[in-house]
């Protein structure tokens, strides 16, 4: 069985590396960041930044050579402070990014917070911030890896998952690993649609 290892500053360059690639098509990570060509000068750096601070205050993991990535919110400890967004560098954010990429980071993690507190009553949930399988790597198991040991963690807690994703494809994944949709948002300003799901453990 495939090991799972909490990723450290040996292996950040190469778990940064699946996440940039993991998401390069997707279009709501590409409306985010304001387009194809801004990705591409700075997704590395806002993805090594998410993981710096997953590392400090949250779940950081990979399967054993990175092939799959995973970030995930303890219960209760959702919120980035001011502390924790200069320790991960998160604070450069729209310096690096630019003003418009965050004007929707901003919008986006209001409407967030919105919904989840509509579906789930509080920040008492796993929240499964981001999970990415290397492009080689993909329908190998790795991300489904990643998931069942989350799900390991939810029913030592008896607390349940929750994520958001913006395809119907992910949504099919999910719902095979026992996720159900609560809700969905549509993006001001775009056609892209999110849902919004949880699972019970």
């Amino acid at each position: 069985m495939t090991s799972i290892i909490n990723i450290s500053n040996d292996n950040l360059e190469k778990a940064t590396e699946t996440l940039y690639l993991a998401f390069a098509e997707d279009p709501f990570i590409l409306w985010m960041f304001d387009g194809k060509e801004n990705y591409t000068k700075n997704g590395r750096w806002a993805f090594k930044t998410w993981i710096k601070w997953s590392m400090l205050y949250g779940i950081a993991i990979a399967t054993s050579n990175c092939e799959a990535v995973a970030l995930r919110k303890k219960p209760g400890k959702h919120n980035f402070s001011f502390w924790g967004l200069w320790r991960s560098g998160m604070l450069k954010t729209p310096m690096i990014m630019g003003s418009a990429a965050f004007e929707k980071i901003k919008i986006v993690d209001n409407l967030f917070k919105a919904e989840q507190l509509k579906n789930i009553g509080s920040d008492n949930f796993w929240y499964c911030w981001m999970i990415g399988t290397h492009p080689d790597y993909r329908q190998q198991g790795f991300g489904k890896r990643l998931m069942s040991y989350t799900f390991d963690l939810a029913k030592k807690s008896k607390l349940p998952c929750y994520l958001e994703t913006a395809t119907e494809e992910n949504v099919i994944i999910h719902g095979k690993q026992g996720y159900n949709v609560n809700s969905t948002i549509n993006i001001p300003d775009s056609e892209i649609k999110i849902y919004c799901m949880s699972k019970l453990v």
